[in-house]
């Protein structure tokens, strides 16, 4: 669901199904008060997409930091506004008494020269509102909407910079459900509900995971040596502990020169040391770590293609198959960890490891 030329707009709180959120500009999310059954009033968390665990980012600006990661809890006193009275003025929107009234919050529509409609925004109590800053299977129907200003949902535009908005959805509402992803037009975010959260792998459960995985010293081959998967990813890719996987067969080997080739073509070719089978290439494996955006703490022996950020089975088949918004008018699967673009054809690899190989 998409909001469009407003800069300063609210999503009411009502109900909806199978449906991921749209935004394209800033927004305030309202929530009701009414909705918390929890001591410690928690709404849930809302998670920026392409962080792999990190509570903030210095990337898009040098020296400053950004928030990737936002809790939205209770308010002891509610701050929500809702949609209040609507007018109409002969004037220009600039002109409008409403409008140069700063203590009234009025969003207006100009058509004409000189006429202008004027809807007010209300304070409502029992809303809490916040800013947003620049089970085993999955489902089988993800639905992108757009919402107007008002909260209203429509299917989408044929393409994002088009004027014409799609056909209105009157039995779907704008509630954020457990795993809503909304796009702001170049950052996705995740909406995790508290009771969601607590169904999910914690970080230190993912933590254990990943060192019972290390823990069975899983051993390249070539090099002889063992193995051990990173929580971050390394910029020296020539480390004999850094693990790579071979895209077709999914062994997992350290860094050597055994088997690799150039083809008549030029391209290059990695012939797997273990089974001999040939890979176009060979990806270099790093842990998932953003707990939030896994399904389960399950044995960790799959990696999205070609990023290589591992996670369980039931964490990469989720993701392979929701479509995100890509350029004005596509839709392709994603990495939640870093936001590659996953492989049409091949999205994940699972990971077959040589380990336990000195237990008694």
């Amino acid at each position: 669901m998409s909001l469009h030329d407003h800069d300063s707009v609210s999503l009411d709180s009502r109900d909806i199904e199978n449906s991921h959120v749209d935004v394209n500009d800033k927004a305030e999310i309202i929530l009701p008060s009414s909705v918390i059954d929890d001591d410690d009033g928690k709404y849930g968390e809302l998670i920026l997409l392409g962080y792999n665990g990190s509570q903030d980012s210095k990337m898009s600006v040098p020296l400053k930091r950004h928030r990737t990661k936002m809790i939205l809890i209770r308010r002891k006193q509610g701050n929500g506004i809702k949609k209040g009275s609507v007018s109409q003025v002969n004037v220009a929107a600039k002109d409008a008494p409403a409008v140069l009234d700063s203590s009234r919050h009025v969003v207006s529509y100009s058509y004409g020269k000189h006429q202008t409609v004027l809807v007010e925004y209300i304070l409502d109590p029992n809303k809490d509102m916040f800013q947003e800053l620049d089970e085993d299977d999955v489902p089988s129907l993800y639905v992108w909407r757009e919402v107007s200003v008002d909260g209203d949902v429509y299917t989408l535009r044929e393409t994002r910079s088009s004027n014409a908005r799609g056909a209105m959805v009157p039995e779907e509402t704008n509630m954020l459900q457990d795993g809503t992803l909304i796009d702001l037009c170049g950052a996705t975010l995740l909406w995790r509900t508290a009771d969601g959260l607590a169904k999910s792998p914690s970080a230190n459960e993912l933590e254990m995971a990943l060192d019972r995985l290390n823990a069975g010293k899983p051993q390249c081959p070539v090099n002889l040596n063992t193995l051990i998967i990173p929580k971050k990813r390394s910029n020296n890719s020539t480390s004999s502990r850094q693990p790579y996987v071979y895209l077709n067969c999914g062994h997992v080997q350290g860094k050597h020169d055994w088997g690799f080739h150039s083809t008549l073509n030029g391209l290059p070719t990695f012939k797997c040391p273990i089974c001999l089978a040939e890979s176009e290439r060979v990806i270099q494996l790093t842990m998932g770590m953003e707990s939030s955006f896994h399904l389960d703490s399950g044995s960790l022996d799959y990696a999205f293609n070609p990023c290589g950020h591992v996670a369980s089975f039931s964490t990469v088949r989720y993701w392979s198959r929701i479509p995100l918004p890509h350029g004005t008018n596509s839709f392709h699967p994603v990495c939640p960890f870093c936001t590659t673009l996953l492989a049409t054809e091949k999205p994940f690899v699972r990971l077959i490891f040589q380990d336990h190989l000195f237990d008694n």
